[in-house]
């Protein structure tokens, strides 16, 4: 099986295809680990770039990361225990910004994350909880001074699907609720989000042909994105607002493995290079 080492993707005007220039670049390593990925601007210089290292059994040592736009770098950096493979640590460096530490517990099923400050103090307490099977069932994050932050619970059916996310406040009291729904196969159907007093709040609806294929995907705003696929490998998306106006038109072609080779807009193209080993 060949194995990806470069995508290149361009980009051109769509009344002039020939005028082409390479605006992102991803590289991966034999074991299909992207290990490198740059964003380019007009004149070809690099604005962003992420750089990954990975050890030999393929667990990620070191991140860096070049906003050249923003003047901004961060490097990140994660130890493994030896006996386990666990991630036990994780230092993040903000250069002049200074640097944190994340340290990692676990007790049974439960995973503890202390962040400490360049001074060694605490900044964030996390403590993520999963099931048997490797599922979240909850998240809840502190502050300093101990105050919530971020906490959620996840609910799954047998088959280990996500069917209830609950987010609650910083004062600990139920905000929202996600519900999701399945096709027969598996794919996810809908989306709904209620508030604390069981009000919806939001959904969202997928549709798909006989072949499992979505079609539509419906907003509570009254937007809609549709999909139509007139030959094989071609799918053209359209995105409809609420007073259903067609606002958007894009044609993806993609090869016989699922690559995108090509994508359509109103304003230009993308052209999308693969360069294996």
């Amino acid at each position: 099986m060949e194995k990806i080492h470069y995508v290149k993707i361009y980009v051109a005007p769509s009344i002039n295809a020939e005028a082409k220039r390479v605006t992102y670049l991803k590289e991966y390593d034999l074991n299909g680990n992207l290990i490198s990925s740059k964003n380019y601007d007009e004149d070809g210089n690099i604005t962003y770039s992420q750089e990954f290292v990975f050890d030999d059994n393929d667990k990620i040592i070191k991140e860096s990361i070049s906003d050249f736009e923003q003047d901004y770098n961060e490097t990140k950096e994660y130890k493994y225990d030896s006996a386990t493979g666990k991630l036990i640590e994780e230092m993040i460096d903000y250069g002049e910004a200074g640097f944190s530490v994340l340290k990692y517990e676990r007790k049974d099923n439960i995973l503890f994350i202390t962040q400490f400050d360049e001074d060694g103090e605490i900044e964030e307490t996390t403590e993520i909880c999963f099931d048997t099977n490797g599922n979240i069932l909850s998240k809840i994050v502190r502050d300093d001074m101990e105050n919530i932050t971020e906490k959620f619970v996840n609910k799954f059916d047998d088959d280990g699907k996500l069917i209830l996310k609950e987010e609650y406040d910083l004062n600990n009291k139920l905000e929202k609720c996600h519900y999701y729904f399945y096709t027969p196969s598996g794919k996810i159907s809908a989306l709904k989000v209620t508030n604390s007093r069981d009000q919806i709040i939001d959904w969202v609806k997928i549709e798909f042909d006989e072949n499992e294929n979505p079609i539509s995907q419906s907003m509570m705003s009254g937007e809609k994105i549709l999909l139509e696929y007139p030959e094989p490998n071609v799918v053209i998306e359209k995105y409809i607002n609420s007073a259903g106006i067609e606002l958007s038109q894009k044609k993806i072609i993609r090869d016989e493995k699922g690559n995108t080779l090509e994508e359509h807009s109103l304003d230009e193209i993308k052209f999308y290079e693969y360069i294996f080993y």
